[in-house]
């Protein structure tokens, strides 16, 4: 390896061990993706230094045997190198997310994970999902919580997001995709995807044709096939059977990478969800009925508290404690 790949070699490696150690700095993150897209050569050097750090994790599950004996010895690795790889063996918020596994966050928490097709999810807080690309098609299961989408093109293998009674088709292109209280909301940052029912699911007959804001007010869709483009949401809550679409600026498209949750007429409930599951902070409806209440606007992710003590100016509700948990209830 001559001084140059070398250089950038090093690099890589220094980029695995500060993401490890910072896995939470989306200033770095910044840094780091912007390096990567710096020269072409940078994600092939990350990828070789990923390779290796996948041959040390699998020398560590092979009983009696070294993982230095296990990685390959070439003329380029240094004992530095060979070290790093070690080091970087509980790397666990970037990582190729191998078939069948399930994958998850906690309350508060996020992560970015690499797929072997190259694709790549960002997960938020206390949400799930399982990779399956068996049998030609690349398929997610987004049990819970919501998820950023970056696809890999690959036209001969569908990438498919299973979530509530929907499947999200897309074949290269930038989406979000969130579950919260029987609602689920996807919106488009670039390409198009394919929004439509799971196979042998059973919705409900209003689901079928409702209004949509995207197409004015009072007119009908068919929600068994609709195509999504840039800038454009769709959110169908199938507890009541309702239906939204609307065009967004491509910018709030998971904003939540970023401290920011943006919502657009949203039911109170799924809200709440949203928040709770982002910050950690323990927030809980009084009556059900408040969960209806329609919200628009965003929040920031370091002044929850301060959101929550302010619904009474938007809502006709009070704020009370239950220890750490804010209680939201009508007001009498």
């Amino acid at each position: 390896m001559h001084g140059d790949s070398q250089r950038r070699f090093e690099q890589a490696c220094e980029w695995f061990v500060r993401l490890r150690e910072q896995s939470e700095s989306t200033e770095l993150i910044s840094e780091w993706l912007e390096w990567l897209d710096s020269d072409p050569c940078n994600q092939e050097a990350f990828n070789e230094a990923r390779g290796i750090w996948q041959v040390t994790a699998g020398a560590r599950e092979s009983k009696g045997s070294s993982a230095l004996a296990r990685i390959p010895r070439t003329s380029w690795l240094t004992a530095a190198s060979v070290a790093f790889a070690v080091v970087i063996g509980g790397l666990a918020w970037l990582v190729e997310a191998p078939h069948g596994r399930e994958f998850a966050t906690v309350q508060g928490e996020s992560r970015r994970f690499e797929l072997s097709d190259g694709s790549h999810v960002e997960l938020a807080g206390d949400s799930k999902f399982t990779v399956d690309f068996s049998g030609g098609v690349r398929h997610i299961d987004l049990i819970q919580g919501e998820a950023y989408f970056q696809v890999a093109h690959d036209k001969a293998h569908p990438f498919i997001v299973g979530a509530g009674s929907l499947h999200v088709t897309a074949v290269g292109t930038a989406f979000n995709v969130r579950t919260a209280a029987d609602r689920v909301v996807v919106a488009v940052e670039e390409g198009i995807v394919l929004v439509e029912p799971r196979d042998g699911d059973s919705l409900p007959d209003g689901l079928k044709r409702i209004p949509s804001l995207r197409q004015g007010r009072g007119t009908q869709t068919d929600v068994r096939r609709i195509n999504l483009g840039r800038g454009e949401e769709i959110a169908i809550n199938v507890g009541d059977r309702q239906m939204q679409m609307m065009h967004i600026e491509p910018s709030t498209v998971a904003s939540w990478r970023s401290g920011r949750l943006y919502f657009a007429r949203e039911p109170l409930r799924s809200v709440l969800a949203s928040v709770r599951a982002a910050s950690g902070v323990e927030i809980r409806i009084a009556e059900s009925s408040l969960g209806d209440l329609r919200f628009t606007g965003t929040v920031f992710n370091d002044k929850v508290s301060d959101w929550i003590e302010g619904l009474p100016a938007i809502f006709p509700v009070v704020i009370r404690r239950d220890g750490s948990a804010f209680i939201v209830q009508e007001k009498d």
